[in-house]
């Protein structure tokens, strides 16, 4: 890994230099927070917008979510062909640029009401104005926010640390769950005493002032780019014999094409992608979910809280147990949930159906967590992680995108969600006995 230049001098007090083993952890902090910086831009971060998004554009349902599927999948498609940018430039210039994109997306999502009414005009119908300008917001806030904050804050990551991913993934793990399990709860309080649009003015303003200058003077690229070692220490191998495939151990990097060429990625990515369609359908729809199953809004929020208590606990036992088992277990154990995860939404009206989601949904999100954050550098190598994080995250992107508009149309044809439900279960299903295949790569460039 070559090295990144930067502006400060090896004296300054936040040069990794000074701090050789701390400044792997500062890394962590950083790479924590660009994946909770991302959280208007998730799902979770747009859902209590999209009722005052519905009367401020005057849109249906069904034109809302299109408007989400087309601005998401546009940012989806465009996403692999921008993490490589992380590669060249380095995580931390790459960190800058998208929080300042980002900062500016969020702005233009609270000015989204004034530009749809001066962009009325007699030859287009107003529900096609209000489509096109929130789609293009959609575009942008899923793009920088959902797309290359993620793909940067994973990169960078990943980059400093190798045998303590899986402990890493798991305290980062703490903090993101409890944020995206709040963010809904908290960002419904501040559209009813703030109202929508300083929402999103007020972040927006954060960002630009506020996280970026934050992470220029804390980030870097690689523990090689300021004389440093992965992991802060040598650590010895795993596998004391020589002639013995080590599963943590890099024999070949990988570039992105001959990633894409392997069983691993596509039962992976399949694998990750439809953990995004079937959580985003539902957190979308949450608001239309709960009426259907007979609770309320505030009380389908509240499930989340001891679900993201499981989902650390969980998260911690998965960081020890990846270090002991290969992760085609864990990507197997994985599907078996997701299997029985969307089951538990239909049951959402009684105390064990509620009991139900909650632990699968916390299970679930931890091997989710688990295997985003380390099976790409374990199975493909650093060099080109960035793009292979791309081709991934864009695949998430994508499914996320589509997820919202199938919900909407499979309950506007059936006049509920369970059937799209059961087609999630199925799904995953048939994704389970494939799983067996999901092998390491680093096996195909070694003689064992």
């Amino acid at each position: 890994m070559g090295k990144v230049h930067t502006l400060f001098r090896p004296d300054f007090p936040f040069a990794p230099e000074k701090w050789p083993f701390f400044y792997g952890w500062v890394i962590v902090a950083m790479g924590t927070l660009g994946t909770l910086a991302s959280i208007p831009g998730q799902t979770a971060g747009v859902s209590p917008f999209k009722q005052p998004l519905l009367q401020a554009l005057k849109l249906s349902d069904i034109q809302l979510s299109m408007a989400y599927m087309v601005g998401t999948l546009a940012s989806g498609c465009i996403i692999p062909y921008c993490g490589q940018f992380c590669d060249r430039w380095g995580a931390r210039m790459t960190m800058v640029i998208t929080l300042m994109a980002f900062s500016l997306s969020l702005l233009f999502m609270s000015s989204c009401q004034s530009i749809y009414t001066f962009a009325l005009n007699p030859w287009m119908p107003p529900w096609l104005v209000g489509t096109i300008v929130i789609s293009l917001g959609f575009f942008l806030i899923r793009f920088w926010g959902q797309g290359m904050l993620i793909i940067v804050s994973r990169t960078m990551t990943s980059n400093w640390f190798d045998r303590k991913r899986g402990l890493v993934a798991a305290i980062g793990g703490i903090f993101t769950t409890i944020a995206f399990n709040s963010a809904p709860s908290i960002l419904n309080q501040g559209v009813q005493h703030l109202g929508w649009q300083d929402t999103f003015f007020y972040l927006g303003i954060l960002y630009f002032f506020g996280l970026t200058c934050f992470f220029w003077l804390f980030c870097r690229d690689t523990p090689e780019a300021s004389d440093l070692q992965m992991d802060g220490t040598v650590l010895p191998e795993i596998e004391a014999d020589p002639n013995t495939f080590s599963e943590f151990k890099i024999y070949h990097e990988f570039t992105a094409e001959e990633a894409i060429k392997t069983w691993s990625f596509w039962l992976l990515t399949a694998t990750l992608g439809l953990h995004g369609f079937t959580i985003t359908a539902i957190f979308f729809h949450a608001s239309d979910i709960a009426v259907g199953v007979g609770i309320g809004l505030d009380q389908f929020y509240s499930l989340l809280v001891p679900l993201a208590v499981i989902n650390v606990f969980a998260g911690f036992l998965l960081g020890w147990l990846n270090n002991k088992t290969r992760l085609k277990n864990i990507l197997i154990a994985y599907l078996v949930l997701q299997c029985l995860f969307p089951l538990s939404v239909l049951f959402l009206d009684n105390s064990l159906g509620q009991l139900a989601f909650i632990m699968l949904g916390a299970l679930s999100g931890a091997c989710f967590g688990n295997l985003y954050n380390v099976a790409c550098p374990r199975f493909f190598g650093r060099l080109h992680l960035g793009r292979i994080n791309g081709y991934v995250t864009s695949a998430l992107v994508i499914c996320s995108a589509v997820g919202p508009i199938f919900f909407s149309y499979i309950s506007q044809t059936t006049q509920s969600f369970q059937t799209a439900l059961w087609m999630c279960i199925g799904a995953s299903a048939c994704l389970l006995p494939c799983a067996h295949k999901a092998n390491n790569p680093q096996r195909l460039h070694t003689k064992f």
